[in-house]
C-alpha cells in the first residue's frame, strides 16, 4: 500500500512539473516584476521592456525604496524632470533607475 502511494505521489509531482511550461513560468516573471513610475502608478514588466523616450538608464538604484528616494531627490534638487524604477532582472530585488532630463 505504502508502495503504490509513494509512485502515486511521485507522478503528481512529475506531471505538476511538467504543466510548469516556459510560457506559464514567463507569465508569471511577468507580472512579477513591475516598474514604479514617478507619479505612484506602476506599469506591469513586459517581455522585452524598454525605457520610455526620453528616458536613460542613469544606473543601478538597489532596492526599490532607495531608487523612489533617488528618483525624487533628482525632480527635487532638478538633476531631471520624471523618472522610472524598473527592475530589470525577473525575480530580483533591485532595480534601476531610469530618468528623463
Amino acid at each position: 500500500m505504502k508502495r503504490s502511494m509513494l509512485r502515486a505521489l511521485t507522478g503528481a509531482v512529475l506531471a505538476g512539473a511538467a504543466l510548469a511550461t516556459p510560457a506559464a513560468l514567463g507569465a508569471a516573471e511577468a507580472s512579477a516584476a513591475a516598474a514604479v513610475r514617478a507619479d505612484g502608478s506602476v506599469q506591469s514588466r513586459a517581455a522585452a521592456w524598454a525605457a520610455p523616450n526620453g528616458y536613460t538608464r542613469e544606473g543601478f538604484a538597489g532596492l526599490p525604496s532607495a531608487c523612489e528616494a533617488r528618483g525624487r531627490a533628482g525632480v527635487a534638487d532638478g538633476s531631471w524632470t520624471a523618472y522610472v524604477c524598473h527592475r530589470d532582472l525577473p525575480f530580483s530585488a533591485f532595480v534601476n533607475l531610469y530618468v528623463k532630463k
